[in-house]
C-alpha cells in the first residue's frame, strides 16, 4: 500500500530586518491524508449477488475484517461485480481488495479452496478505466490505481481461478477498501454502511419490524420472582381486564404464571446465558412465552406460541403460532424463529391451510433489552438470520 503523504512544513526564516510593514505570509495548506472513503463519506456499495445462509452477508465485504467475506451465489463467477458510489467531490486514489477469502479455518484453507479473482475491469460512470490482473497466489489486499473523481464505479470480474473444492463455485472476497481524499460530505455518526444486491439504486435488504419491547417483563433472579413481577403487572391492569371481560361476556379466569418443563434447546454465550419458558395468563389470554437469561437476570420475552385467547374471533386467516422452531444468537442478538399456520384460498377458490414462519429478536445493550418482531403472516419465507448491522434478513 502506498504510504500517506508526509506533512508539509514551512522552513523557519533566517534572522533579518523587521518585517512589520510586510503582510504575514499564509503557510501552504497541508495536503489531506488519504482514507478509506467507505468509512467516511455517504457511500453506497452493491454486489451482483449473495449466497443465502445464516453466516455470510454482503456487509462482510466492508466490515474491516479479513476473516469474513462476501460470498456471491453459486456460478456467479466471471461477469459478477462489485460496485460503489462516492460523492463527486471526492478523489479516488486507488481501490484495494482481496482476490479471495483470506481465512484458514482449522485444517481448511478457504483462500485455496474457493475461487480467486484473476482479472477485473474497472469502470467509472459507465466508462472503462482499464483492465487489471490480480495475483491469485497473494493473500491480503491488492491495489488498483484509479486517480479519478468520485462517482459510480464498477469492478467487474473477467476471470477467476478455481479452488481445490470443485463444488464451491462462488465469488468470495474478504474485503474492499476505496482509498482517496474525501470532499465536504460526511456520513452521519453511527450510520452503518449497508450493501445492496443487484445495483447501487437497490435498497439493502431488511424487514419492517414491530417494536415489541413494551411486552418485556423483568429482570428477576428466579422464575418465581419473574412470575411475581408479571402477576403484579396484571394486577395493576385489573380494572381494564375486568372491563374487557365484561364487555365481551367472557369468564375471567385467575391470573397464573408457571414454568414450563421443556424449553427450546439453546447454545448459551457470555451475554445470553439461558433460555427457559413459562405459561402465563392474565385471565383472558394464556400464552407460552420464552424466558431469556442475561447478565442482568431473567426476562419474559414477548415471544409467544400455543396461545389460548378468549378474544380470538376464530377467523381462519389469523396466524396461530404453534411452536418455536429455533432459538440462537447471531451477531450479538438473540433470535427466535416461530412456526404456525393460517387459512387461505387457492386460485380455484378452495380453502387451504399453509405453514408460516416468523421471527423475533432481542438485543441486550448495557442496561437496555429491546425486542422486535417480524410477524408471520405471508407464508414461509425461508430461514431468518441477523446481519452484522442488526437488521433481520431472510436466508433461503
Amino acid at each position: 500500500m502506498a504510504s500517506a503523504p508526509a506533512d508539509v512544513r514551512v522552513p523557519t526564516p533566517s534572522a533579518g530586518p523587521p518585517l512589520a510593514t510586510v503582510p504575514k505570509a499564509t503557510p501552504p495548506e497541508a495536503p489531506k491524508t488519504p482514507v478509506n472513503l467507505l468509512d467516511v463519506v455517504p457511500a453506497k456499495v452493491s454486489v451482483s449477488s449473495a449466497v443465502r445462509n445464516p453466516r455470510d452477508f454482503p456487509e462482510h465485504l466492508v466490515d474491516g475484517r479479513l476473516d469474513t467475506a462476501w460470498n456471491g451465489k453459486t456460478n456467479d463467477l466471471a461477469g459478477g461485480w462489485i460496485a460503489f458510489r462516492v460523492p463527486a467531490d471526492t478523489h479516488v486514489t486507488r481501490v484495494e481488495l482481496t482476490a479471495g477469502y483470506d481465512k484458514v479455518k482449522g485444517a481448511l484453507d478457504l483462500f485455496a479452496a474457493n475461487h480467486r479473482i484473476a482479472k477485473v475491469r474497472v469502470s467509472r460512470n459507465g466508462v472503462s478505466l482499464g483492465e487489471h490482473t490480480l495475483d491469485t497466489s497473494v493473500r491480503g489486499f491488492q491495489s488498483i490505481s484509479i486517480d479519478a473523481a468520485g462517482g459510480d464505479y464498477e469492478i467487474k470480474v473477467l476471470a477467476t481461478v478455481a479452488g481445490t473444492k470443485a463444488p464451491w463455485r462462488e465469488l468470495v472476497v474478504s474485503e474492499l477498501r476505496v482509498v482517496g481524499i474525501p470532499g465536504k460530505e460526511r456520513r452521519a455518526a453511527g450510520e452503518p454502511l449497508r450493501v445492496s444486491i443487484g445495483g447501487l439504486d437497490e435498497e439493502p435488504e431488511s424487514y419492517a419490524l414491530s417494536d415489541t419491547s413494551s411486552g418485556i417483563v423483568g429482570p428477576a433472579a428466579t422464575i418465581p420472582e419473574l412470575c411475581a413481577l408479571y402477576l403484579a403487572k396484571v394486577a395493576a391492569a385489573k380494572a381494564d381486564i375486568e372491563e374487557t371481560a365484561k364487555s365481551h361476556g367472557l369468564t375471567l379466569e385467575p391470573a397464573t404464571c408457571v414454568e414450563l418443563p421443556n424449553a427450546p434447546p439453546f447454545a448459551a454465550n457470555a451475554t445470553y446465558k439461558k433460555v427457559l419458558a413459562v405459561r402465563m395468563s392474565d385471565g383472558i389470554r394464556t400464552t407460552s412465552n420464552l424466558v431469556l437469561g442475561t447478565v442482568r437476570g431473567l426476562f419474559v420475552l414477548p415471544i409467544t406460541w400455543a396461545v389460548d385467547d378468549q378474544l380470538d374471533p376464530g377467523c381462519p386467516s389469523i396466524v396461530r403460532v404453534s411452536a418455536i422452531s429455533a432459538v440462537r444468537t447471531e451477531n450479538g442478538h438473540f433470535l427466535a424463529v416461530t412456526e404456525g399456520d393460517r387459512g387461505t384460498y387457492d386460485l380455484a377458490g378452495k380453502f387451504m391451510t399453509i405453514g408460516v414462519t416468523g421471527a423475533s429478536f432481542c438485543t441486550e445493550k448495557g442496561q437496555s433489552l429491546t425486542c422486535a418482531e417480524y410477524p408471520s403472516y405471508m407464508g414461509s419465507l425461508g430461514a431468518f438470520a441477523i446481519a452484522p448491522d442488526g437488521t433481520l434478513r431472510r436466508q433461503d
